[in-house]
């Protein structure tokens, strides 16, 4: 009890009360209230003081709270109502005594015995996630001899929230694949940075790294070669032409050195077969002088700019043009020295195809030997083929492993892992997809959602809504965090429980009763709901018949019992029945 509450109820001796003629009354009643987003609730009543509820020489003091059991949630600012008499003697003390009334804010004068007083009361408490099912309860105390004697209690409502029967049900789509048979071409390249005598083409193992440099080529190409699946379809090598010296030589020099290249390789190359030999082809291409200029960039040599200017401005000539001119710079020396290339690369690109698998049992055949030589469509189809979840998650892991960036797979691997409650190891899987499908956005936004990312999740839902799915989930969170009015748009054309809940949510009970009627939904929750609509639109035999199925569950018959929207059949003696009977 407040100090406020304690000093009006202690402020002096009264008569007795008399004997009410009517009972105190609250309207609206039955009265239900809703919390709002942040779990305020707002009250807004009146309470209706009868004729000759107060003796002449009494305060009554209306206290109430909010009450959930036994318990006290919140405690609401007092009212006071004083008599004509008792107004009296409060001001004689005030006058003779110096006596501070420090209820006067909560004070109503009653002017007649015989009046009625309509006192309006409007209060906002926040109950935080603790509203749902608590009441209303208005106490009714006197002062006498300093101690607080009850007079009266009234249950003056309750606060209700529908949503909580809402199932907390996202929306999520597995993506199917449609396998199409496809033709399978892959590439690969690099390049091997030989060093050459002054001149010449052959390729000396003795000097610098070309052993290495050529072993590497190899092992690149071998693979291909020797993979029964694989037909190779092109190696294209290619001597790089040094940027000094004459355009023509340099060029016919380079192609000799991707020729001995390419000759060694095909001696080399184990089972290479006639037709393999024909596809390997040599050819040249000019270096030129950047990377010179990028060197010397690097390097942090100021005589770039010189040489930078030069490529600028004779940049749609040739080598040799470029080459005069850098030549008469008088940093020449310490280019030549420092900055052209000691090694000649040579670049190589090779194209192959590998063997499609059309059928489902060669499909599963092969990918337990070679998962390497699919594309993302035939193990796509496996995946399909298998039907023990964790052997179908082995799939999409391996397709993922090949193929990082495929929307299928990420989306329907997420999809299992949220299901077994791996809720972060979903949205890693969904954060490594750099383009999203609607479908993956919408099981992204779901996993966020279920990560606590509620606003981020609203966001990409938000940019996915043409999405059936996203805009129910979009729904579904709106009414997370009560925007009630948003959110029974959007789910109201699904047409499901929620739906329906949501639609009493917003006071739309002739639409809730549409939806509801169009449900074969026979579960204890659905007829809670339909006997929630059945009282607010006062559908009396309608009520008892749904709370009677409904309350066959436990859980909700707890509900039942404190429901707000339960208040105008509470006093039926066919209510508390169907109470005592479960």
């Amino acid at each position: 009890m407040t100090a406020a509450v304690a000093a009006m109820l202690a402020a002096g001796c009264a008569a007795s009360r008399h004997v009410a003629e009517n009972d105190l009354k609250v309207t609206p009643a039955p009265y239900a209230v809703m919390p709002d987003a942040v779990g305020n609730v707002d009250i807004d009543m009146q309470f209706e003081i009868p004729p000759h509820y107060l003796g002449r020489r009494e305060r009554v003091v209306l206290l109430p709270k909010i009450m959930k059991d036994t318990m006290v949630m919140a405690e609401m600012p007092p009212v006071a109502i004083d008599a004509p008499i008792y107004i009296k003697k409060m001001e004689r003390l005030e006058v003779l005594e110096d006596w501070q009334d420090t209820s006067i804010a909560y004070r109503r004068a009653l002017d007649k015995l015989s009046d009625t007083l309509l006192i309006p009361y409007r209060n906002t408490v926040n109950l935080h996630d603790m509203a749902d099912g608590s009441r209303i309860r208005l106490f009714v105390t006197s002062d006498g001899c300093g101690s607080c004697h009850a007079l009266d209690t009234l249950d003056a409502g309750g606060i209700t929230d529908p949503s909580v029967l809402m199932t907390d049900t996202m929306k999520v789509r597995e993506m199917t694949p449609v396998f199409v048979i496809r033709p399978k071409f892959r590439e690969g390249k690099g390049e091997a940075r030989l060093q050459f005598r002054i001149n010449r083409s052959e390729i000396d193992f003795r000097i610098g790294r070309n052993s290495e440099e050529m072993a590497n080529m190899l092992a690149a190409l071998q693979p291909v070669v020797s993979d029964s699946l694989a037909t190779l379809t092109g190696v294209s090598i290619f001597g790089m032409a040094s940027a000094d010296g004459s355009l023509p030589f340099n060029t016919k020099l380079a192609e000799s050195r991707a020729t001995s290249a390419r000759n060694w390789l095909i001696s080399h190359l184990d089972g290479l077969t006639r037709p393999q030999r024909r596809v390997f082809k040599v050819g040249s291409r000019p270096e030129g002088w950047y990377p010179v200029l990028a060197a010397m960039t690097a390097a942090g040599d100021k005589d770039s700019v010189l040489v930078k200017e030069i490529l600028e401005k004779y940049a749609g000539s040739n080598d040799d043009v470029q080459e005069r001119y850098i030549r008469r710079l008088p940093c020449w020396n310490n280019i030549k020295n420092n900055y052209l290339q000691k090694d000649r690369k040579v670049e190589y690109v090779y194209t192959y195809s590998i063997k499609s698998f059309t059928t489902d049992e060669e499909m599963l055949q092969m990918y337990s030997i070679r998962p390497d030589a699919f594309n993302e469509e035939e193990l796509l189809r496996v995946s399909t083929l298998k039907q023990d979840p964790q052997e179908k998650m082995e799939v999409y892991r391996t397709i993922l492993h090949y193929y990082p960036g495929s929307q299928v797979a990420a989306n329907n691997i997420a999809l299992m892992l949220r299901a077994e409650g791996k809720t972060e190891e979903a949205a890693q899987i969904l954060t490594g997809i750099s383009r999203y499908r609607q479908e993956t956005k919408n099981t992204f936004a779901v996993v966020r959602a279920a990560l606590g990312e509620t606003e981020a999740a609203m966001v990409m839902l938000g940019e996915c809504d043409t999405l059936p799915e996203a805009r129910y989930n979009l729904g579904m969170l709106k009414a997370s965090v009560r925007d009630f009015v948003a959110a029974d748009s959007l789910v109201r054309p699904f047409g499901d429980l929620n739906a329906a809940i949501l639609a009493v949510c917003v006071e739309d009970y002739e639409g809730a009763q549409t939806i509801l009627d169009s449900l074969q939904d026979w579960s204890a929750k659905a007829e809670y709901v339909r006997a929630m609509v059945a009282a607010s639109l006062r559908d009396e035999e309608a009520f008892f018949t749904h709370l009677d199925a409904a309350v066959a569950e436990e859980w909700l018959r707890k509900r039942a019992e404190t429901d707000a929207y339960f208040d105008i059949y509470r006093d039926d003696e066919r209510f508390n029945m169907i109470m005592r009977e479960r």
